[in-house]
């Protein structure tokens, strides 16, 4: 009696675990933005690998234990959806956001991994690809496209960068810009102001064509700690196009853009008989007589004069020195592969025509990337970039006597870009500075500007880029959960810029170094080689099909050597020599 009691109560103990467990029944409906249905989309629960199909109506109903999990729902064209299956009541609707939305993001790439919108924080943004603006440089395609991003082009030059600042000012005395990584390596671009060329200062990404690019990520906050001090004004994550696709039929594509750069609204300014008063007026607060303005301004006179056929002109010089400029952005790629090796080859040629004269900046390059998978647990991805550029510039800041915008805001509207006779005839070279000074013992020293249209067709300046970026890697999955990154990287850039300025053989342009250097050279040199070697490793693991947990660590190195060069001299022998062989140096 005594072992049937025994037995009896345990067998009421273990009912329960030899009964079914108890399920639940999910029944929805999966539409778009729209409130249309979509059909065929997958839903997918992570406990047990249970998964459904929608019908027609977009409907579909779910049985699944009663125990938490995650709820996948899955559609070609839509980001993917999660919901966790715990006590919180599902929605009956479950809506899913097209991949061509605008300005939607549905994952955010990390240098070691990626996370799905419903994973990072919501100050972490991003831009994926459908969403960069294919134009010159990279800090104008984002332009707009993060909240706390302020992008502020730094001038019209071609080729010229903007500055980029995340969430305001930090500092006063240092530089605000973000850090930029590059396919997970922290990339150091020159933006200070050119030494050579007043007022240029090239783009900090002016080797990354926009339409290599994959996505951008910004990080602000504490999402940049993982980078340190290089991250307290926060991070931009670049990733380029990989040899990673899936298609491995052999793809060749070829895209091109041209258009039209076309000047943009000018200040105004007075015309000839609004000038000629306001200089009256101007000047009789300053002469006793009105006689001695007019023999030293002999313009202002009523009627013809001898020297009227130097100030009968109406010059736009606005006009003059700045025209529409042809552009063009042209890439050929071709990509493909195998099972065990993938490749994805970019050539490119830009073209940016700028407004003023003859302005220009031609850049070729190529990015080569492939993928070798030498085991299941082990694989080799390589980046090769090269690029070629080469600029005809201006120089700009508040430099009248050589910036030609300044210079053509400052000139008169009665002068005339060339010498003329005085029949009225003009010649073919350029009016000089002083050219119509015509009182050798002025009251009041004239106040001579450069003339614009000289500047902008016998100023020489340019730039000549040479850079490579070389990055070698190699990818170990020790287990299911584990994978190992070893990175190396070599970059080198040498960048050449010179300038000369003419002023000896003619005098259309006020003498620099306090009027004793008629004409001007300059040349700087900047060498940059810098070398990363990286080491990382990324756990990854799912715990009961709801958290999942990750946990990455990594040792980086960074070796840089930078060298910049700088001459410049004055008054060679004539505006033939544009060399630094034998000026003055010391004003």
């Amino acid at each position: 009696m005594k072992k049937r009691s025994i037995i009896t109560v345990l067998l009421v103990l273990f009912l329960p675990l030899l009964l079914p467990a108890q399920n639940k029944t999910y029944k929805g409906v999966v539409v778009g933005i729209d409130g249309q249905p979509i059909q065929g989309a997958i839903i997918t629960y992570s406990y047990g690998s249970l998964s459904v199909v929608t019908a027609s109506d977009g409907s579909f109903s779910l049985d699944h234990p009663d125990k938490p999990g995650r709820l996948t729902v899955v559609a070609e064209g839509y980001y993917d959806r999660y919901y966790p299956l715990n006590e919180t009541a599902l929605p009956g609707s479950i809506v899913l956001t097209p991949t061509s939305t605008p300005v939607y993001t549905g994952t955010l790439q990390w240098p070691d991994y990626t996370l799905g919108r419903h994973q990072h924080s919501l100050s972490t943004q991003g831009v994926e690809k459908k969403d960069v603006k294919y134009v010159w440089t990279i800090d104008q395609s984002i332009q707009d496209k993060v909240t706390g991003l302020r992008v502020v082009r730094q001038g019209g030059m071609p080729g010229e960068g903007a500055y980029l600042n995340i969430r305001g000012l930090h500092s006063i005395v240092g530089a605000n810009t973000p850090l930029y990584v590059v396919n997970g390596i922290p990339y150091f671009g020159h933006e200070d102001v050119s030494h050579v060329i007043n007022g240029y200062s090239r783009s900090a990404l002016f080797n990354q064509n926009t339409r290599d690019i994959r996505s951008v990520t910004v990080l602000k906050g504490a999402d940049a700690a993982v980078y340190g001090s290089l991250g307290s004004n926060g991070v931009i994550l670049i990733e380029t196009e990989q040899a990673t696709s899936d298609n491995l039929e052999t793809r060749i594509s070829f895209t091109g853009q041209y258009g039209l750069s076309l000047p943009g609204r000018s200040l105004p300014v007075l015309g000839t008989e609004d000038y000629k008063t306001y200089l009256q007026d101007i000047g009789m607060t300053r002469y006793s007589l009105i006689t001695a303005l007019q023999a030293d301004y002999p313009f202002l006179q009523q009627g013809d004069n001898y020297h009227s056929y130097l100030f009968n002109n109406r010059t736009d010089w606005s006009g003059r020195v700045q025209g529409p400029s042809f552009v063009t952005d042209n890439v050929f790629r071709v990509e493909g592969g195998d099972e065990i090796a993938k490749y994805n080859i970019s050539f490119g040629y830009l073209s940016e025509g700028g407004v003023l004269g003859s302005t220009k900046s031609d850049r070729y390059h190529t990015l080569i990337n492939s993928n070798i998978m030498v085991s299941r647990a082990v694989d080799i991805f390589t980046n090769v970039g090269l690029y070629y550029v080469n600029s005809n510039l201006q120089e700009q800041g508040m430099q009248s006597a050589t910036n030609p915008l300044l210079a053509a805001y400052h000139a008169m509207p009665l002068l005339s870009p060339y010498q003329k006779e005085p029949d009225g005839t003009l010649l073919n070279t350029y009016a000089t500075y002083d050219g119509w000074n015509v009182n050798n013992n002025p009251t009041f020293p004239y106040d001579n500007v450069s003339n614009p249209l000289a500047i902008v067709n016998t100023v020489k300046a340019a730039d000549i880029i040479y850079d490579a970026n070389i990055r070698l890697g190699l990818n170990v999955r020790a287990n299911r959960y584990l994978t190992l990154t070893g990175l190396l990287n070599l970059y080198y850039n040498y960048t050449q810029e010179s300038i000369f300025i003419p002023g000896v053989t003619n005098k259309a342009i006020v003498p620099q170094y306090y009027g004793v250097g008629k004409n001007t050279v300059r040349k700087g040199i900047t060498e940059d080689m810098t070398n990363f070697y990286g080491l990382s490793g990324l756990y990854q693991r799912a715990l009961g099909g709801v958290h999942r947990l990750m946990a990455s660590t990594g040792l980086r190195f960074m070796n840089r050597s930078l060298e910049y060069d700088l001459a410049s001299g004055y008054n060679t022998a004539n505006d033939f020599y544009e060399t630094l062989g034998n000026v003055t140096d010391d004003p």
